[in-house]
């Protein structure tokens, strides 16, 4: 299962593509969750998205959703689709929303947490791992404030300061000291005087009342801002910063906003998304370049925004699908205006963790983008293929096949494919990538029907690996033979040679027949040849005799007998 990125983030995907309209999305939502950071509870519309599905919260605490409707997430009670809203069975008096990969959250004026959606890791904290169609209370939890979601777990901020979690724990992220999923919520360990949280895929974040940071969980790019890439069970302070008053989680990287106006990032940097000119990972915050009076900010997966109190929204990071709003597709490692954008003047004061009764605007809607196709009657066909590590997985081969139709393509950089113009049949979907597993799905599309396919994890196809020793008939070892192995019906080639204690090894082979020789001077040739199954260390011993103790001439070459041997 795929695990989104951050509800916090509030960028709004429409099955994925993210468009220059989720960066407007992002800023207009940053005004909505004054609630969801701990500073007010009063009730203000929010935006918030899940992997698939996106929500919005009313002015009259009424929650509605759309998309995709898998494990019943949208919270009508039904797992049908929905393309234009649905308001959520049975909840009202709502102050905040969150959504996770295939679960959603909403804190209510009374201070109970409701969840619904999928639960297979007791996300939903209501003591079970049954999904809901309909919003579940989260058991034993009251006087809540703040709410996050991640891909599969949930976080609150209790009115007392103290954080909890429960849902998926398997690098930490619940920050109860353990990898122990929890279906009702476990105390955050060692942790108060919170402020605000976040969420990103798999790690947490805390903003405590003296204006340090902390974070728990995954940590392979250095999200948790400790110096080490080391996951934590608990949370650890961010190093090196201080007077923050707000926090973001993108998809691997973490985003702190200080009293200053400037921003700070750290974790993941691949596309930039740091804003320090470069696109090498730090552990530790770095600031972000030629940023100031920045008022709010938000993370994509990718992506960096920012809102100014003049009313400019700077981007930077990820841009393949124009997420940065500069009119361009060109990544950016320090900030871009967004272009033709400005929502006014904010405030000109320091900003400062202390709750502020100032009013917050209402967003304004935006229209939703979605595929198209162009011939009457006729369907899309779209999905996303990840690897096993639940990372989109790019330049897969994608193909269609029916009776009269059939097309082929790649997948993009977030794992996306798409097929237009596919006519009413049925088809079979063929997934194909070096060094992976092929897999395939079943679609029939109907006339005019757009089609969401379930989400293909394609795993890497396992290697394994030759080695042993060459010996002598007495059982000694032969240092310096040199080896060659050859894949009998494919062109895999690889050479090594012994140690001193006759060792060799042949690693990252994939399924099937070698041949290996083996060659020394004054040493008869030997060969073996060596079936490997897929992900088997195969062990085998190669035995040589010398020749002859005839005396080799200058410029004569020793015979080349060879000795075969069959494994």
């Amino acid at each position: 299962m795929k695990k989104s990125y951050s509800s916090l983030r509030t960028i709004v995907v429409i099955k994925n593509r993210m468009v220059f309209l989720s960066c407007l999305v992002a800023i207009v939502s940053l005004f909505g969750m004054i609630a969801a950071s701990g500073t007010s509870l009063a009730t203000t519309p929010q935006i918030a998205a899940g992997h698939f599905h996106t929500l919005a919260l009313k002015s009259d605490g009424t929650v509605w959703a759309w998309g995709n409707n898998e494990y019943g997430k949208l919270g009508d009670g039904t797992t049908t689709d929905r393309t234009t809203p649905v308001q959520v069975s049975g909840l009202s008096g709502v102050i905040a929303i969150a959504a996770g990969d295939s679960h959603t959250v909403a804190l209510k004026s009374d201070g109970t947490v409701w969840a619904w959606g999928n639960n297979e890791y007791g996300q939903l904290g209501d003591g079970t791992t049954t999904d809901s169609k309909t919003p579940v209370q989260v058991s034993g939890l009251s006087g809540v404030t703040a709410i996050a979601a991640g891909s599969s777990h949930t976080v609150a901020l209790k009115s007392d300061g103290t954080v909890w979690a429960w849902g998926d724990n398997d690098v930490g992220q619940l920050g109860d000291g353990t990898t122990t999923q929890r279906t009702t919520p476990v105390q955050v360990s060692g942790l108060s005087g919170i402020t605000a949280i976040a969420s990103g895929h798999s790690h947490s974040l805390s903003l405590k009342s003296d204006g340090t940071v902390w974070a728990w969980g995954y940590n392979r790019y250095g999200q948790l801002g400790d110096g080490t890439t080391t996951d934590r069970a608990t949370p650890v302070q961010v190093g090196g910063l201080s007077s923050v008053v707000a926090i973001a989680g993108g998809g691997y990287h973490s985003l702190a906003l200080k009293s200053d106006g400037t921003v700070w990032a750290w974790g993941h940097n691949g596309y930039g998304q740091l804003g320090d000119g470069t696109t090498t990972d730090r552990t530790t915050p770095v600031q972000v370049s030629g940023l100031s009076g920045v008022t709010a900010i938000a993370a994509g997966r990718d992506h960096t925004v920012a809102l100014k109190s003049d009313g400019t929204v700077w981007a930077l990071g990820r841009n393949d699908y124009g997420q940065l709003g500069d009119g361009t597709t060109t990544d950016r490692t320090t900030p871009v205006q967004v272009s033709s954008l400005n929502l006014g003047s904010t405030t000109t004061t320091t900003p400062t963790p202390t709750p502020s009764s100032s009013s917050s605007p209402s967003p304004t809607p935006f229209p939703t983008p979605s595929p198209t196709s162009t011939s009457p009657g006729t369907g899309i066909v779209f999905g996303y293929v990840y690897d096993e590590d639940e990372n989109p997985l790019r330049s897969v081969t994608v193909e269609i096949n029916g009776d009269d139709y059939s097309d082929s393509g790649k997948t993009d950089a977030d794992g996306y494919y798409e097929f237009n113009d596919v006519p009413a049949w049925d088809y079979t979907v063929t997934y194909t990538k070096t060094g992976y597993e092929t897999q395939t799905q079943e679609v029939t599309v109907e006339a005019g029907e757009d089609v969401q396919l379930e989400s293909v994890t394609m795993l890497a196809v396992q290697k394994g690996s030759i080695y042993g020793y060459v010996t002598d008939i007495r059982g000694n070892p032969i240092e310096s033979v040199k080896l060659k192995l050859s894949g009998i019906r494919t062109k895999t080639k690889k050479s090594t040679s012994t140690d001193s204690d006759g060792f060799f090894e042949f690693t990252d082979l994939e399924a099937g027949t070698y041949r290996i020789v083996a060659k020394k001077r004054f040493y008869k040739t030997a060969q073996k040849t060596v079936v490997v199954e897929e992900g088997e260390d195969v062990e085998i011993e190669i035995e040589m005799k010398k020749t002859k103790s005839r005396k080799i001439l200058p410029g004569e070459e020793e015979p080349d007998v060879i000795e075969s041997v069959s494994h």
